[in-house]
């Protein structure tokens, strides 16, 4: 496999570093979702699911359409092939974050690319293995989930928010909070 990349975020909205990075939940960009469009490469495996009640219910529901991808896989590619791709997509499955905040979550891979994206809209569950990744529904979230800033004062600090949809990130390194 080609080297496995994240899709960029967009670069004008930087992030602050909570406490565990990895787990704070933002907002889906059209820079993620243009790297998706570029690369297109057969095969490329696509997963969409909508969150249900509970988390370990997310986790069974999203390893069962890993399998049903993983079989169509296995049905038209030699095992060799397969993989490579099959261990990106265990990688990402294993380390999805299924907790409440977004609608649905989205899982890319190809011999290029290995991503999960988080929408703020639900979805139709589905597998897709096709020339390029299912991107209708994420253009569809990013039409849906209108961007905007929230700028919070106090006494003691001002911090200033990007959100999109119901999730929220504060914006480090803003010129108006410099003062401070």
């Amino acid at each position: 496999m080609n080297a496995t990349q994240p899709c960029a975020r967009c670069e004008d909205t930087p992030r602050a570093a909570g406490p565990n990075p990895s787990r704070v939940l933002t907002p889906l960009e059209p820079s993620e979702v243009r790297g998706l469009q570029q690369h297109a490469r057969y095969p490329a495996v696509s997963i969409l699911m909508s969150h249900g009640t509970t988390v370990d219910g997310d986790r069974t529901r999203l390893t069962r359409l890993a399998f049903e991808a993983a079989r169509r896989l296995q049905g038209e590619f030699p095992r060799r092939d397969t993989e490579p791709l099959l261990s990106e997509l265990d990688t990402l499955i294993a380390a999805a974050d299924l907790n409440p905040g977004h609608e649905a979550i989205g899982v890319f891979v190809n011999h290029d690319i290995a991503t999960t994206v988080h929408l703020p809209i639900p979805v139709r569950e589905r597998v897709v293995v096709d020339a390029t990744f299912a991107t209708r529904d994420l253009i569809h979230a990013l039409h849906r989930s209108p961007k905007y800033r929230v700028l919070v004062l106090s006494e003691r600090s001002t911090r200033l928010y990007a959100g999109c949809g119901a999730v929220l990130t504060e914006v480090a390194g803003s010129p108006i909070l410099a003062a401070e």
